[in-house]
């Protein structure tokens, strides 16, 4: 119990910023509707077969295929066929995600630059406009964000070591964010 308390103490600066994203991504979720209806249908079809959860189809017969990467539309997929299918369970995984975009800034700019940048970037990530209207959306920007921010702390933890195996998870994640939003997952390689 004790160094549960320590922990947290030590950390209050990212459990006050978790617990914004998650009141800025989750709060009023479920009166949003079905977010992106194109994506809505798809992950419908999706959940009515294996083939078309496979081929992501967006209608029920699996004659038409979304030209979208598949791995967002899986996960959402899952999601409602796990939980039902409602507007609120297909937005879930984005808000989560964001979540998840906010842990991950903090983490990654904290191993580089101190705590106080890390509290203020992950304060700029988590207020932004423009993220929390894409985490409140189907479409697969909050899932790339991930395995963008992913593919940094495992590169960042590559130069740290050197251990490979950080370089290799690295490569993985910009593969996943590949199959996610496609080319956009390209966009930190001449960085890294």
């Amino acid at each position: 119990m004790n160094n549960t308390i320590r922990t947290l103490k030590n950390n209050l600066d990212l459990c006050c910023l978790v617990l914004l994203a998650t009141f800025l991504n989750i709060y009023n979720l479920w009166n949003l509707g079905y977010g992106n209806g194109y994506y809505a249908a798809a992950i419908k079809s999706m959940t009515q077969s294996l083939s078309n959860f496979f081929f992501v189809s967006f209608d029920y017969v699996g004659f038409i295929s979304v030209d979208k990467a598949p791995l967002s539309l899986w996960l959402d997929a899952i999601f409602a066929k796990l939980f039902g299918f409602s507007g609120f369970i297909i937005l879930l995984p984005h808000a989560l995600a964001g979540i998840a975009v906010t842990i991950l800034t903090y983490i990654i700019v904290k191993k580089v630059a101190g705590k106080i940048p890390a509290f203020a970037a992950g304060l700029v990530i988590t207020l932004s406009p423009v993220n929390v209207a894409v985490y409140r959306n189907n479409t697969p920007d909050a899932l790339l964000l991930v395995f963008i921010l992913l593919a940094i702390y495992f590169a960042v933890l590559y130069f740290d070591t050197k251990k490979m195996l950080f370089l290799l998870l690295s490569a993985a994640m910009i593969g996943l964010g590949f199959n996610t939003k496609m080319m956009q997952a390209f966009l930190i390689l001449p960085a890294m």
